[in-house]
């Protein structure tokens, strides 16, 4: 049986038209108030007929292969073909599947015009970021980012997402957008201005709902040389470790890490860290982007399992982390020591999951 594509497959690099496709779709419904009920699941696929369209694919490919005239059915009711060759429990389930496609774009406003200049925005957001590589998508170097023409966009994104929910849903249904967002905390980890506000446009974000907190925990930033392909997967660990490379920077320290463990060109952490570009409100930004991700499954089997040790085939995000986060831990305690706040209370109880003697 094919597979089909889940809700939150990878983009840029899944198929257009997907579910999780960064192109923006025709039907934007730009006249469309944010109050109105708004409802494009009419234009998308159930997870049921994503995986009929598929074995279809299949089938006529195969039957190409072997020189075989494809047999069409004659009628012109895809209601009766589908009662015909997949039966009546098919069309049962697949009206339930229906109605909750269309539940969950009532509830996240999907297709309204916050939603879509949402996606818009976190699209241009990729385009900055990541250029055309030999086989797919690569991380730019951060001297070839225009960085006034990211704030704008970062500013222009802020605002929407402080004025509605449905804004929020719409910036986390791509995969490329939240993958720039981390990019921006590697490659600007010294630069207050950028990570303190991309850290809010996340955090923002993320507390959409769980469907964010689960895809920001799961994306995965691959550094230069490698490149995102359609072959790629994305195992998660990349949010979790540039967040945390930020924090320790913005609280005046610098994650140190072996050259192997390191992108081509690209050190995690990004600008030298001195205590002088040390931001004390910009790291409590971070830790809040951090935590607002708690409650993410992903995270806190991540968490957990850095007490273990690191398999030889781990990514090299896990294996960064195991440096990073004891560096973490000594620049919350330090902030803490200074003058506690909440943001580092729920950081410290956060990272407490992947110390050894929890």
């Amino acid at each position: 049986q094919a597979h089909f594509p889940g809700p939150h497959q990878p983009s840029p690099t899944s198929t257009p038209g997907g579910p999780r496709d960064w192109a923006m779709s025709s039907s934007s419904g730009s006249d469309v108030s944010d109050t109105e009920e708004v409802s494009r699941s009419q234009d998308k696929l159930t997870p049921l007929e994503w995986d009929m369209h598929l074995q279809c694919a299949e089938l006529v490919f195969r039957n190409l292969l072997e020189g075989k005239r494809v047999a069409l059915f004659p009628g012109e009711d895809t209601m009766l073909w589908q009662r015909e060759t997949l039966g009546e429990g098919w069309i049962h389930w697949n009206r339930h599947q229906r109605s909750q496609v269309r539940k969950q774009s009532r509830d996240t406003g999907e297709g309204t015009p916050m939603w879509s200049e949402a996606v818009a925005s976190m699209s241009d957001l990729a385009w900055e970021v990541f250029e055309q590589g030999v086989s797919g998508e690569r991380l730019r170097n951060a001297k070839d980012i225009e960085r006034e023409e990211v704030l704008k966009l970062l500013r222009d994104l802020h605002v929407k997402l402080q004025d509605s929910v449905y804004a929020r849903h719409g910036a986390g249904d791509r995969f490329a957008g939240l993958r720039a967002c981390i990019a921006l905390f590697h490659l600007f980890a010294g630069d207050a201005e950028m990570v303190g506000l991309c850290s809010e446009c996340l955090r923002l974000s993320i507390s959409a709902g769980a469907d964010t907190r689960e895809s920001v925990a799961e994306v995965t930033l691959p550094l230069p040389p490698a490149e995102l392909t359609t072959f790629s997967k994305d195992k998660g660990w990349s949010f979790l470790l540039h967040v945390l490379a930020a924090f320790v920077v913005q609280s005046g320290r610098r994650p140190e890490l072996p050259p192997e463990l390191c992108g081509d060109g690209h050190v995690v952490g990004g600008t030298e860290a001195t205590p002088e570009k040390a931001n004390r409100q910009v790291a409590l930004q971070l830790a809040s982007c951090l935590t607002a991700c708690r409650e993410s499954v992903v995270l806190q089997i991540q968490l957990r399992l850095l007490r273990e040790e690191v398999p030889p085939d781990a990514s090299l995000d896990w294996q960064a982390l195991k440096v990073v986060v004891p560096i973490a831990v000594q620049a919350a305690e330090a902030l803490a020591a200074e003058a506690n706040d909440e943001a580092l209370e729920a950081l410290q109880e956060v990272l407490r999951l992947a110390a050894h003697d929890r």
